[in-house]
């Protein structure tokens, strides 16, 4: 499954919204990425299916345009990974075709039940705020339409009642995409501030995981990693490492005569005087254990 997505949205695309930097982003990538790839495998279905079957060539052809503009937003989606330029490009096909569509259909079939996927796709290509615009500009163009074909469309059965449907109809399916949007970005908003909490608890905890906490001085464990880091950018130079090492002499004798709170103070006494001497940014000094503190100053 995971293949055939990267394959549907080319590298650059699934790179970016795999990213978690972002949920709400990747998620409105995604998501219309999909409605449009699904929707031009809609069109062209209509455009066979009015071809080869009802031999409704104006249909046909309508669905073969909007096809084509489905595809080109594609793959500009793809190519550019813009959505906002997207998702007002497929907004503005669908605002175009649909009333297109209903002109022609004229309820055949019950064929204007398609009108009611226009609120789910605006709100899913622009987001409710923008999406709820283009569907004011489609709901009057059809209503308009519905209203001036009364007596007309569906064989002349077309009456007030009906126009009076299709208008209950369209409030209702918008306000359910408009409350889902609603709620995708809620939730999307939790997700986000609570990576933006993790990250900060991540970083004091990797703070914390490289620092002494009894003089505050670096760890061991971060000079091996200091060491080695330096260790391979100096691998092709004639350059050196500078590091000292400061044992205080008759530590173990001190702790074990005054007991080792005095120790401690001791410790943090002198790890207070060593970064007093710390002038330089890249200046590093670490407790490497007991009495024992190392500082690295650099090539």
């Amino acid at each position: 499954m995971k293949d055939w997505v990267r394959k549907l949205l080319g590298k650059d695309l699934f790179n970016a919204v795999s990213s978690l930097e972002n949920p709400r982003h990747a998620f409105r990538t995604l998501l219309l990425t999909m409605v449009i790839a699904v929707l031009d495998l809609v069109m062209l279905g209509f455009a066979l299916l009015h071809y080869f079957y009802t031999q409704d060539m104006p249909l046909a052809i309508a669905s073969i345009v909007a096809a084509l503009v489905l595809s080109v937003a594609f793959l500009y989606l793809r190519t550019t990974q813009n959505i906002s330029i997207t998702g007002h490009f497929s907004s503005v096909a669908i605002v175009i075709f649909f009333p297109i569509y209903a002109h022609l259909n004229q309820n055949d079939q019950f064929g204007l039940i398609w009108l009611f996927v226009v609120p789910f796709l605006a709100v899913a290509f622009n987001g409710y705020r923008i999406g709820l615009a283009y569907i004011l500009v489609y709901s009057v163009v059809i209503m308009s339409e519905a209203h001036l074909n009364i007596g007309v469309w569906e064989a002349g059965n077309w009456t007030h009642l009906s126009t009076l449907r299709l208008l209950v109809g369209l409030l209702v399916f918008t306000a359910l995409a408009t409350v889902l949007d609603v709620a995708n970005e809620h939730l999307n908003r939790r997700i986000e501030n609570q990576r933006r909490k993790e990250d900060v608890y991540l970083s004091k905890l990797k703070k914390l995981s490289t620092i002494d906490g009894l003089t505050s001085l670096y760890n061991r464990r971060h000079f091996n990693d200091v060491l080695n880091q330096k260790v391979k950018e100096l691998k092709d130079s004639d350059l050196y490492l500078t590091f000292f090492i400061l044992d205080i002499d008759h530590f173990k004798h001190y702790n074990d005569h005054y007991g080792h709170q005095k120790g401690d103070q001791a410790l943090q006494r002198v790890a207070a005087v060593v970064r007093q001497f710390m002038k330089r940014h890249h200046d590093l000094v670490f407790r490497m254990g007991g009495g024992r503190v190392c500082w690295y100053s650099g090539f």
